[in-house]
């Protein structure tokens, strides 16, 4: 749900200019989370079990079926977590940040079972965290519309699974 927010393109340019820069970096990163996946991917029974959830349908009609999938996703969790990092650090320091991370962690990792919810609070917290667009000339920036997009995403996930 955040991704027009991390999608804009001055942040994607940025991961460009960032990517040579950091190749080790890059490439113990894509390490560790193929090694994640590998070992840490769990099927809970109850998210096998349980088809009231967007993450039983993820998993039986992708990420159970399609065995490759799990790891193909992990440069765009590189690219997730840059971005993510790079619009957060101008308003926390660098511990704050740390503190974000693991403080998330430490309720996601545990819980074995992946809930769109478990994501609510880490989610908020990193959207109160990301600077708005500075005002423009523009009546409409492209950061603008993708605030909106997001917003937008959000209200039409309720809409549809809310009702």
């Amino acid at each position: 749900t955040l991704s027009p927010l991390l999608s804009i393109p001055s942040r994607l340019v940025a991961f460009a200019g960032w990517l040579p820069r950091n190749l080790a970096s890059t490439m113990l990163f894509l390490l560790s989370a193929a090694l994640s996946v590998r070992f840490g991917t769990i099927a809970h029974p109850y998210l096998l079990a349980d088809n009231r959830h967007y993450t039983f349908y993820l998993w039986k009609n992708l990420m159970g079926r399609y065995y490759w999938l799990r790891y193909a996703l992990t440069p765009l969790y590189l690219v997730s977590l840059h971005t993510v990092a790079s619009a957060i650090s101008k308003t926390l320091s660098p511990l704050k940040i740390s503190l974000l991370c693991v403080c998330s962690a430490l309720v996601l990792v545990p819980a074995g079972l992946i809930e769109c919810r478990y994501f609510a609070i880490p989610t908020l917290l990193v959207l109160l965290h990301i600077p708005l667009p500075s005002p423009s000339s523009k009546p409409v920036s492209f950061e603008w519309l993708a605030e909106f997009a997001c917003l937008g995403g959000f209200a039409l996930v309720n809409a549809i699974t809310v009702g």
